[in-house]
């Protein structure tokens, strides 16, 4: 090396012809590597040559001969890096790809500026997706274009925008891989592009590869919602001979993977009295019950199965286990008791397992069934009835409820009974919710409980013919009747009837039964009080005679015009104004009331009742 130039020296003897001419053929120069004229490591190539002779003590020294020599480029494989997580199934995966070439450097060409990415998935799971089976490559930033290739199973990419061009040395980000649905398995990704070197004809097809593994995942949700036991009160499902079954239904979105089945299931905490039941295949079998739920693991407590009765003990819950077959869920059956609506609390636990996943999962659903409550309605078999006219009849209806655990009560609609008409429960003399309808002058009675349906008693003021139609309402346990939808949960009308009603007329001393009352306003015509002399309201609890007119007078004494009324300072008697009452004498405990429209009525009070002109 002299000044900076690089010499070869080739030394030898011979002749010109020969010698001197086949060194020179076959002399070979190598340029650097990767340079050619014009190209990103610039060289001109100029040889110079000087040829020395001697011959024996003669010498010769030739000129300088300089040669230019054009170094022509070829295009060098591109280098592509393709980097992508492992992912889990149906979770997307991100994609950069960088494109590099330190051989032709900045001189490299991307052919059609695109490159093109096939992806090949080996999926491990034998359950078929209702799809292709085919994961998707798109693009998150905007940038490019993603074109599927049906044909040839490829994707081409492509910038949108010139600015966006690939560029050798700069990331490609912004793609992005989605598994096929619900499959696991390896996915290869194989990335080529065309390119060449400016100036070289050669075209080569450069690829880059990498593969992931997508992990299977269990993708079953089991909760609250997805898991659904409901009813119909006594309500037969076709082909389950069970008197009150709920079915548990796990909804079809539950299990979107085909991959997963379903372990053995428990359902804990059952109340005591509900059975447990599933389909085998072929026949209706009991499920087993594998002890009753108890220490920590009760977190529904005891259980009330008729919360309408008072005084009768809570039941305990038990455990049942329901085997499965090849993974499938069998139709399963919880029976209540007959009769039995409302909700109820358990626990299901369900084991879910995945095909290529060693371990299941398992899930614990609390599950509220429920049982819609429907009116069983009441028969009646009324008699004719006899009494006393404003006394307590016993109403003889010989009524039967199918539902007799509290959950429903009994109502009538009673026609042909006067306005002044009172109920009560016999015993515990309790009144009777009694409304008069004056509209259809009828008496309604409700809230009658199955205990006390032939316990009802009553008062009326004359003979007739008594219509009764008798429902059964669906009750809570503060005894409101149930609405579904805004609907009253009520029977239709299970029987519309009628009896005789014969009372005999009270004749002289009228004693009123405990609790019975008078409203004279409410009386119209008076036909079976005749020659009342005394009205004795003594007997025990508030007995009341209301708005007396001069007129009841006279019609109830048959118009001998007195009356001497007894009672106790509970006693209420009111005296209707516009018939000219005057407060008169008083003697031996008792006040007399006198008429000024008619002097020869006289109205005698006991004195520890406090009467009152109104």
């Amino acid at each position: 090396t002299q000044d900076g130039q690089t010499h070869y020296v080739i030394s030898g003897t011979g002749q010109q012809a020969s010698d001197i001419q086949n060194v020179f053929k076959n002399i070979e120069i190598t340029p650097p590597k990767d340079m050619n004229t014009g190209g990103d490591i610039h060289g001109k190539m100029t040889i110079s040559g000087t040829i020395s002779s001697t011959n024996g003590a003669a010498s010769h020294q030739g000129a300088t001969v300089p040669q230019d020599l054009t170094i022509l480029p070829v295009t060098d494989a591109m280098t592509i890096a393709v980097e992508v997580a492992n992912t889990a199934e149906d979770v997307a995966t991100n994609l950069k790809i960088t494109l590099s070439n330190p051989n032709d450097g900045s001189k490299t060409e991307l052919l059609d500026n695109s490159i093109t990415i096939k992806i090949t998935e080996t999926w491990n799971d034998d359950a078929q997706d209702t799809g292709t089976g085919k994961g998707t490559l798109t693009d998150t930033s905007g940038k490019y274009n993603v074109t599927y290739n049906s044909g040839t199973d490829t994707y081409t990419i492509t910038p949108k925008n010139a600015a966006d061009n690939f560029k050798v040395g700069t990331a490609i980000t912004g793609l992005q891989y989605t598994p096929a649905s619900n499959r696991d398995g390896d996915v290869k990704f194989e990335v080529s592009v065309k390119n060449k070197e400016t100036g070289s004809i050669l075209e080569l097809d450069s690829t880059g590869k990498a593969e992931i593994k997508v992990t299977p995942v269990i993708d079953a949700v089991l909760n609250a919602t997805t898991v659904i036991a409901t009813g119909t009160e006594d309500q037969i499902i076709a082909g389950v001979d069970l008197a009150n079954p709920v079915k548990l239904v796990i909804t079809a979105d539950a299990f979107p993977d085909k991959s997963e089945k379903i372990g053995n299931i428990i359902l804990d905490e059952v109340p005591n009295g509900f059975t447990v039941w599933y389909n085998d295949g072929t026949n209706l079998v009991m499920a087993t019950n594998i002890g009753q739920t108890s220490g920590t693991v009760l977190n529904y407590g005891a259980f009330d199965l008729t919360p309408n009765i008072a005084g009768d003990d809570t039941v305990t819950r038990n455990k049942w286990l329901v085997p499965t077959t090849d993974g499938v869920m069998p139709e399963i059956y919880i029976n209540a008791p007959e009769n039995w609506a409302g909700d109820f609390n358990f626990k299901a636990q369900i084991s879910i397992k995945e095909e290529n996943l060693s371990t299941a999962q398992k899930f614990v659903v609390p599950v509220t069934g429920t049982i819609t409550p429907v009116a069983d309605g009441v028969t009646i078999d009324p008699t004719k009835t006899f009494g006393d006219a404003f006394s307590w009849i016993d109403l003889k209806l010989n009524a039967n409820m199918k539902d007799v655990d509290g959950s429903e009560v009994m109502n009538l609609e009673l026609g042909g009974l006067g306005k002044n008409a009172q109920f009560r429960l016999e015993g515990n003399l309790i009144d009777v919710d009694a409304t008069y309808n004056t509209t259809t002058s009828k008496w309604e009675l409700k809230g009658i409980t199955y205990d006390q349906i032939n316990n009802v008693q009553f008062t009326n003021d004359k003979s007739g013919t008594v219509t009764v139609t008798a429902t059964t309402s669906e009750v809570d346990k503060d005894g409101n009747v149930i609405k579904v939808n805004e609907v009253d949960l009520t029977s239709a009308a299970t029987v519309q009837t009628t009896f005789e009603l014969k009372l005999a007329d009270t004749i002289g001393d009228f004693k009123l039964d405990a609790g019975v009352s008078l409203d004279f306003d409410n009386l119209g015509a008076i036909t079976t009080l005749k020659g009342i002399n005394t009205i004795d309201l003594s007997a025990a609890g508030a007995n009341n005679l209301l708005n007396l007119t001069l007129e009841d007078v006279l019609a109830m004494s048959d118009n001998l015009g007195e009356i001497t009324i007894k009672g106790k300072a509970e006693d209420t008697v009111t005296l209707k104004v516009g018939n000219g009452w005057e407060v008169g004498a008083k003697s031996g405990g008792f006040t007399e009331y006198t008429n000024t429209d008619n002097s020869n009525v006289i109205v005698k009070i006991e004195d520890l009742i406090q009467p009152t002109i109104i």
